[in-house]
């Protein structure tokens, strides 16, 4: 375990560009962490990583792990604020190994958002205000929100859509398809 623990990324850096990292779904990493974490990959690796849930849940899920939060409305849902201070600046010295921060979010229920307008409304205020410079996607998964408002809400600034492999969303291919699903200067298959 400890070889494997020093020696994957070096391994997987040998045939692979990119990694995806979704342990930092699950909190804010500090400064030392990130420092840490980027001091041991090689420098030609590049992360794509997904920003804590704490932007992307609208409503925390009633599961045990949290806690007090559980069934409780999240008031930091798309905080371009938060993200910017506890996420993008810390992120900020090792940017040339970040591929893009991507943004997930679960299903919603229609009491949280009956259609998907509220939901695109919300979030492109919220990307107009995040920092620049960094590459950002969405992934989705409610299968009803694929639909050319969502794809030229993404367009309009240079964000992609995630193509998923998920439960209810179609697959990959048939999201590959969706007229105008490419929606900015990069791609992200999931």
């Amino acid at each position: 375990k400890k070889r494997f623990d020093a020696e994957c990324l070096r391994e997987y850096a040998e045939t692979f560009p990119v990694v995806g990292g979704d342990f930092s779904f699950y909190r804010f990493p500090t400064a030392e962490y990130w420092s840490q974490f980027f001091s041991g990959a090689p420098p030609t690796l590049s992360f794509g990583l997904k920003v804590p849930e704490s932007i992307t849940v609208a409503t925390w899920p009633g599961h045990t792990r949290y806690g007090p939060r559980a069934g409780n409305r999240n008031e930091h849902f798309l905080d371009a604020s938060l993200f910017d201070l506890a996420f993008a600046r810390i992120l900020e010295p090792h940017r040339s190994q970040v591929a893009v921060l991507m943004f997930e979010f679960g299903t919603f229920p229609r009491s949280e958002f009956p259609t998907a307008a509220p939901f695109l409304e919300r979030l492109e205020r919220f990307l107009r205000d995040l920092p620049g410079g960094w590459r950002y996607p969405i992934e989705i998964r409610n299968k009803d929100y694929l639909s050319p408002e969502y794809f030229e809400l993404l367009r309009r600034q240079n964000v992609a859509h995630v193509f998923n492999a998920w439960t209810r969303m179609p697959t990959v291919a048939e999201q590959i398809e969706i007229p105008g699903a490419f929606t900015a200067d990069f791609a992200v298959v999931r």
